[in-house]
């Protein structure tokens, strides 16, 4: 994957947008944005620029109005801000940082157990790794 430029919350709410329904004309993403953030269209027009310019999104002239689309996957910046934060937040551990939210979080029956699931299967999987590539799990 390669590296995702550095997105701002309100850049990322643009995307959302965008990541939802792509092509997406400007007008549409105006209207969208506006209610829930109070935005005049200039203040869109202008995070689209920039995210156009940082290679985020890119556009298609048809007409008078331009329809915008993602050049990066939803899934991949997600990725790319997870391991931002862990690293900065945490030092790049995930134990420190499930620990954290887990003594700070309030967590419903459902939740634990669901989180209890996920670490079972992550168990599993790390069991069939082979002794030659287990050590990088051993840290942290």
């Amino acid at each position: 994957m390669e590296e995702n430029p550095r997105i701002s919350h309100s850049e990322w709410l643009v995307m959302k947008v965008i990541w939802s329904s792509p092509p997406i004309a400007y007008q549409e993403v105006s209207e969208r944005l506006a209610g829930s953030t109070g935005w005049k269209p200039k203040t869109v027009q202008t995070l689209l620029r920039r995210l156009v310019a940082k290679r985020v999104l890119d556009y298609q002239a048809r007409g008078r109005s331009h329809y915008y689309f993602a050049k990066v996957d939803e899934e991949d910046c997600i990725e790319a801000e997870g391991k931002s934060f862990l690293q900065r937040c945490f030092g790049g551990g995930v134990k420190p940082m499930l620990a954290h939210f887990v003594r700070k979080e309030d967590l419903s029956p459902e939740e634990i157990d669901d989180l209890m699931r996920m670490l079972s299967e992550k168990r599993k999987r790390a069991r069939r790794v082979s002794p030659a590539t287990s050590n990088r799990f051993s840290a942290g």
